[in-house]
Formats: C-alpha cells, sequence, structure tokens
C-alpha cells in the first residue's frame, strides 16, 4: 500500500519500505476535481471539469501515462480519514470502479429539422391521402 511517506508499505518490516523523495510522492498539485466522500462507504461523484477531462482524454490516447489521481483530504480537521480500497483489494465489490457518464450532443441538423417540421405543421392545412 501506498501511503504519504512510502511508495509501498511493508508491514512486516516498516524500515525496508521505500520512502517517496517528497512526501506524499510525485503529483500535479493543480486540481483536476474535487467531491465530498461519504462518512459510512458507498460512491462519490466528481463533477466534470475541463481539466478531468482532459487527464482522461490524455490517458485514452496515452495508456501507459495513466497513473491515476491522488485523492486527498483536508488533512487539518481530526477525525475526517476515509478508507479506500484498492484495485487489489480480495474482495471484488470493495475494489474502487471508474463510471464515467456522458451526453452525445443532439446533432444540430436533426433539432432544426424538428423545428422546421413543427413550425410547417403549424402553418399549413392539414391534407390526407385517401386510397381510392
Amino acid at each position: 500500500d501506498a501511503t504519504w511517506l512510502y511508495r509501498f508499505f511493508v508491514p512486516a518490516a516498516p524500515t525496508t519500505s521505500p520512502a517517496w523523495t517528497t512526501p506524499g510522492g510525485s503529483f500535479d498539485a493543480a486540481n483536476s476535481g474535487s467531491a465530498i466522500c461519504p462518512n459510512l462507504g458507498g460512491s462519490f461523484t466528481f463533477n466534470s471539469t475541463a481539466t478531468l477531462i482532459s487527464d482522461l482524454q490524455s490517458w485514452l490516447a496515452n495508456p501507459s501515462t495513466n497513473f491515476g489521481w491522488v485523492i486527498l483530504g483536508d488533512e487539518n480537521i481530526q477525525g475526517t480519514a476515509k478508507k479506500i480500497y484498492s484495485r487489489e483489494n480480495s474482495t471484488a465489490s470493495n475494489r474502487p470502479a471508474l463510471t464515467i457518464t456522458y451526453l452525445v450532443p443532439e446533432p444540430a441538423g436533426l433539432l432544426l429539422l424538428t423545428l422546421a417540421a413543427s413550425i410547417l405543421t403549424l402553418r399549413s392545412p392539414r391534407w390526407a391521402l385517401i386510397p381510392a
């Protein structure tokens, strides 16, 4: 497990744990997003930001650069620690999952066609084809 001081913490032999060069590790200090983590497990949602989208697009284009996000808490308030399991957790349902929800924008042409059809329906007389 990574900790604030160690890249991988070895509980059986803590002194053999490889330390970060800088406590907390190497990460971009700019936030990609923020969210409120619930007290009793469950999911939490990061709202879409330009930086978050840029991260995802970059990782999709260059998977070898995907080292994920670091999740930081407010270390100035006591009793606010949260437990988030890693993808290696033995219980599959405890493993974190990234779910991306997106909306496909409506094509402008279809929107204009629908609007034009609505206007024509309101302005033109009703015609019916009657079989002979």
